[in-house]
């Protein structure tokens, strides 16, 4: 009998020092796992080279991830304002209301990835949090998800694995780098301002609340608060008041069988007809198309 180890390729000499370290397992059906991190699903890339300012915000029931690779511009989350240059990443979570604004140029290049994918506790940390491309491994990864992209249709279910096995890995590499690095930098603090009018819409969520109300319970002006939130916000109260039951609207239009007409009430408003030109004009789709979508 030959007891010579057997010849192999220069390359694979490489696995050696791993292997032998590898002890014989107790359990030969038993390996590790985890199911903390699901693979993303129906992932939608696209590219902006335009800049583009949606003053009324958009809010929905998937995952963006902003990558900008040209011009620096600003992203509002909620109620922060996120400063964006080119070598930077933010995950926008799902429900968070947000818009752009502040291009630097005309002329941008920005990549957006959306999808969907299972709740995970992992990707909280990433939550209003920008983080740095700060390895090529980060970028690689991100290029590869590209090309694996340009490279799909519908039925290269293979090629949509691998697009799937990227984007996985790439947020994974993501939360790595987050927990072992001090993040970028914390968010901006909120507005106390800022924070009141916000309690005060959510705890009358069902009622209906004009500025004046608003100004009344905070005990300034209307037109002191009027001029504050617009410095500090950059739009305007009555359009920050329909973009909190806006996003109440398509929570619930997603989430509940309730009818449009009960979530107008839910929303505090009296009348289905206003609610549904205030929907249409912030979501650019009605109640009803929009739940079908999202259903």
């Amino acid at each position: 009998m030959n007891n010579r180890p057997i010849s192999s390729p220069i390359a694979i000499q490489r696995l050696n020092p791993y292997a032998v370290k590898l002890s014989r397992p107790h359990n030969f059906y038993a390996g590790y796992q985890t199911n903390e991190f699901a693979l993303p699903n129906n992932i939608l890339m696209f590219h902006n080279r335009i800049a583009f300012d949606n003053h009324s915000g958009s809010a929905h029931n998937r995952y963006v991830l902003i990558v900008p690779i040209q011009t620096d511009g600003q992203v509002i989350v909620d109620h922060t304002i996120f400063d964006l240059r080119p070598g930077m990443v933010l995950l926008i979570h799902p429900w968070q209301l947000h818009r752009y604004a502040n291009f630097q140029s005309e002329t941008v290049s920005w990549l957006f990835i959306t999808f969907d994918i299972a709740p995970s506790d992992r990707l909280n940390c990433l939550r209003n949090k920008p983080a740095k491309l700060n390895t090529m491994t980060l970028i690689n990864l991100l290029e590869q998800t590209c090309r694996h992209y340009a490279k799909l249709n519908h039925h290269q279910t293979n090629t949509i694995n691998l697009l799937r096995l990227d984007l996985a890995i790439f947020l994974q590499r993501l939360v790595l780098q987050y927990e072992t690095t001090s993040h970028l930098h914390t968010a901006p603090q909120i507005s106390p301002l800022i924070s009141q009018v916000g309690q005060l819409v959510v705890s009358t969520m069902n009622q209906p609340i004009s500025v004046t109300q608003l100004a009344e319970e905070l005990a300034i002006s209307p037109s002191h608060l009027r001029n504050r939130f617009r410095q500090e916000y950059h739009i305007g109260v009555l359009q920050y008041i329909h973009q909190l039951k806006m996003l109440h609207a398509m929570r619930l239009l997603c989430t509940t069988e309730l009818t449009i007409s009960q979530i107008a009430q839910h929303c505090g408003f009296n009348s289905l007809f206003s609610f549904s030109r205030v929907f249409k004009r912030h979501a650019n789709i009605s109640p009803r198309a929009y739940r079908l979508l999202n259903r």
